[in-house]
């Protein structure tokens, strides 16, 4: 997660075990965020042979509930 897709820092990294296929985040992720910022993520598959595929990308909204 980026605050703008030409960031070079990142702000969330996760890697995504294959065999469960699970992405969690933790409410201590995000505390540090302000409330009703705006990121953007993406979502990439690394195959084994090096080649990325971007396959999912939007944007989200940190906000102190769930809607």
């Amino acid at each position: 997660m980026k605050k703008n897709k030409t960031d070079e820092e990142t702000i969330i990294l996760r890697t995504i075990n294959p065999e469960t296929m699970v992405l969690k985040f933790e409410p201590s992720d995000t505390k540090e965020l302000p409330m009703d910022s705006i990121y953007i993520y993406d979502v990439e598959l690394t195959r084994a042979n090096g080649d990325v595929s971007t396959f999912i990308k939007g944007r989200v909204i940190v906000t102190d509930e769930v809607y």
